[in-house]
C-alpha cells in the first residue's frame, strides 16, 4: 500500500473515532432525568423487569394498558359515530386533561392489522386531542381495522372498530 493511501485511511479512522466519541457524549448528557416526564422515570425506576426497563408493548389499550395504567382515562380514544354522514362518519375525541406542548397527541386515525391508515389526521403540539374520519374503503370484516391515538410519550393506543360499531347502533 502507498503511504498516500495509508495517510487517507488513518484520516477516515480518525475521523470516525472523532465522531464516535463526539455522539456518546452527547448521548450521555440525553440521559439525565432533568426534563423528562416524571411518569417515565417512574415506570423505568420502580418496574423493571430482571434486565432492566420494561420493553415497551406495541399498542395500547382500555383491557390493557401496560405501565400506563394510570394514563388509560386521558388515552383510550372515544369514538361518536354518524351513520347520516357520507363523510366524516367518526369523530375520536380524548379527555383534553393533562396535554401541553411536552405532552401531546402525534396523530389520530383509523388503521388495519398492519399498521396501515385508511385515514388519520396529524396534530400539532397543544392542538385539541380530536379529529372527524371516513369510514371509506373499510373491509366488512372490522374486527381487522382499529382507531387509534399515538402520544408523543405513552405510545399507540387503540380501541377495534368493530367495538365501536357495536356501541353505536
Amino acid at each position: 500500500m502507498s503511504k498516500c493511501y495509508m495517510k487517507k485511511l488513518y484520516l477516515i479512522l480518525l475521523i470516525i473515532l472523532s465522531l464516535t466519541l463526539f455522539c456518546g457524549q452527547q448521548d450521555n448528557k440525553d440521559k439525565g432525568d432533568k426534563g423528562k416526564d416524571p411518569s417515565l422515570l417512574e415506570v423505568s425506576k420502580q418496574n423493571p423487569t430482571p434486565t432492566g426497563p420494561r420493553t415497551p408493548m406495541s399498542e395500547y389499550t382500555e383491557e390493557a394498558p401496560g405501565e400506563w395504567e394510570k394514563f388509560k382515562e386521558t388515552h383510550v380514544p372515544q369514538i361518536e359515530y354518524f351513520s347520516e354522514r357520507s363523510q366524516n362518519n367518526i369523530k375520536v375525541v380524548l379527555k383534553a386533561e393533562g396535554y401541553d406542548n411536552s405532552h401531546y397527541i402525534e396523530r389520530i386515525g383509523i388503521m388495519d392489522r398492519d399498521k396501515r391508515d385508511f385515514d388519520s389526521k396529524a396534530l400539532k403540539r397543544g392542538q385539541v386531542p380530536q379529529a372527524e374520519l371516513t369510514l371509506k374503503d373499510i373491509p366488512e370484516d372490522l374486527s381487522t381495522v382499529k382507531v387509534y391515538v399515538k402520544c408523543n410519550l405513552h405510545d399507540l393506543w387503540t380501541v377495534p372498530l368493530s367495538k365501536v360499531k357495536e356501541l353505536s347502533k
